[in-house]
């Protein structure tokens, strides 16, 4: 049964509904950028506990079905939630309302279990006995279940398709999730998907993509960026040093600040500005304002101090941090994150010195969630939540070579011992390298049908992509693979603008026909099957 229960409407574009299978939440609404409804849905904590006393938890998603509700037989368009707030997502996806206004569907935007609002066990959801639950195949299942849910709750007919969607972390649920059960899901659209984790561990591919962003706006760049590094290297040598160095950085109160936070700080806001390189002025990062090409603004203001490497990396650093004059005077690292995010790679506050051979690397998606902050370790943000999943399955650590490799950070080589000895006084578990490409297939989608792959050109993120169809791809398969220059992290997902560079607006016409045609093809197989036998 479905309560269709409305607070505080109005200025918000979010209404709330409650499906009555256990305690309506007293939250307040939602903002959010488009009109949705919020629900909430309780989920299986366990799904492979087949114990009578399981356990169920609050799982929060949102609808809109404006579109779907004039003739209930458009697709559901199934947002896979990534390791953050779930409105981040419906925030970043304008392209799906489109479609859903063209094709007449409904669109699903699932909250992942242990981020945003959908905590298991509430604030206690990051401790020891509880965080066990966060993983892939209980995040799927959760999915699985819930869209059971939705067909039955909205009375959606059999032969009604369901396309799955993502971007990043959840581009990757959303094509996993159609190889697992093609029996409820008729194909998926993958944007900026990551499978291939052994391409980020064997080489530093990704540290390279997004130097080579900056080299060709001006092949002075890296190597103002790189001596600027040095710099600081030998000059965080000495308390003198370091107070000159921080005040050529623009930095508040230098006394405080270690080498790794600082140099983390400066990587995070240049890959950044790379990995959401939107050709138009954004505000997508945790909200921050950034301009249109947010690289090229920044290497552009670094050349005129070439000469002065830190100087350089402060006006850099400023594009990223003070593009409005919101960081004031100097960049103060010492206080609350002024990003509270997941996503990207982020160094705004104090954080404990990480583990030997351990560095810091980008996450792919996200935001606020339980203790979401601290330093980033090999790919993910070092919190009681995301950083627990980098230490069972989504493992994956990042070399780096310095410039006479091709990129322009320091050179690290991640130490697996190191990372694991942490992870097991953190969790008591360790990473399992080679898992989630065994599990979830990795590149080896010669028997996956019906899937659309993204990747942006600008996005360090396509050194773990699917870059090519393997050999033994079955005829028909229908397994599209673009690579779209000029764009960045999912650009694909977002609204329609008029700088979006060609290959974006393009693909986006070969999504839209990939969906009819998946549904077309649900629609014609459960139409047969529910047609009664003819007798030879």
């Amino acid at each position: 049964m479905i309560a269709r229960l409305p607070f505080l409407t109005g200025a918000l574009c979010t209404v709330h509904v409650f499906i009555l299978l256990g305690t309506a939440s007293d939250q307040s609404p939602t903002p959010t950028a488009f009109p949705v409804r919020e629900y909430w849905y309780n989920a299986t904590l366990d799904h492979f506990n087949f114990a009578k006393t399981t356990r169920s938890f609050p799982l929060r998603f949102f609808v809109n079905d404006e579109h779907w509700q004039v003739a209930k037989s458009g697709p559901i368009l199934f947002y896979c939630g990534n390791e953050g707030d779930i409105v981040t997502f419906v925030n970043s996806s304008g392209q799906a309302f489109e479609f859903a206004k063209s094709l007449g569907a409904m669109l699903v935007y699932a909250e992942h279990l242990h981020y945003g609002a959908s905590m298991p066990f509430g604030e206690d959801s990051g401790q020891q006995g509880k965080i066990e639950f966060l993983s892939v195949e209980q995040a799927l299942a959760d999915f699985s279940e819930l869209l059971l849910h939705v067909r039955k709750a909205w009375s959606v007919l059999e032969e009604v398709a369901v396309v799955a969607f993502g971007g990043s972390y959840g581009a990757n649920l959303a094509y996993w999730w159609r190889a697992r059960q093609p029996n409820l899901v008729a194909g998926a659209l993958a944007a900026s998907a990551t499978p291939q984790k052994h391409l980020l561990r064997d080489s530093n591919a990704f540290a390279r993509i997004w130097t080579d962003v900056y080299r060709n706006v001006s092949g002075l760049c890296p190597e103002i960026v790189y001596h600027g590094f040095l710099d600081m290297q030998k000059s965080w040598a000495t308390p003198a040093g370091r107070k000159e160095a921080a005040d050529a950085l623009g930095l508040c109160g230098s006394e405080e600040l270690d080498f790794d936070t600082v140099y983390g700080w400066l990587v995070d806001g240049l890959e950044t500005m790379v990995q959401y390189g939107y050709p138009y002025p954004t505000e997508f990062y945790a909200g921050r304002p950034l301009p249109g090409e947010p690289y090229r603004a920044a290497c552009e203001a670094m050349l005129p101090h070439q000469l002065q490497p830190l100087v350089a990396l402060r006006a850099a650093a400023g594009v990223f941090h003070n593009y409005t004059g919101q960081a004031g005077p100097c960049f103060d690292l010492s206080g609350p994150s002024d990003t509270n995010t997941l996503e990207g790679r982020r160094h705004t506050r104090p954080r404990p010195r990480r583990p030997s051979g351990v560095r810091a690397l980008a996450t792919s998606e996200g935001q606020p969630t339980l203790d979401a902050w601290g330093y980033q370790s090999s790919g993910c943000n070092y919190t009681k939540l995301q950083y627990r999943q980098c230490c069972t399955e989504v493992y994956q650590p990042m070399p780096t070579l310095g410039l006479s490799g091709g990129d322009m950070e320091l050179p690290s080589s991640p130490n697996f011992t190191a990372y694991s000895e942490d992870c097991e006084a953190r969790y008591g578990v360790v990473p399992r390298p080679g898992w989630e490409e065994m599990w979830f297939w990795g590149p080896d989608v010669h028997t996956l049908t019906n899937v659309f792959f993204t990747n942006g050109q600008l996005d360090p993120w396509r050194s773990a992509a699917i870059s090519k169809l393997p050999v033994g791809t079955r005829p028909g398969a229908d397994v599209q693979i673009r690579l779209l220059e000029h764009s960045a992290h999912h650009l694909d997902l977002r609204s329609s603008h008029p700088l979006d560079p060609p290959s974006v607006t393009a693909v986006r016409l070969e999504q839209l026909e990939a969906v009819k045609r998946w549904a077309g093809e649900w629609r014609r197989s459960h139409a047969a099957r529910s047609q009664p036998a003819v007798m030879i």
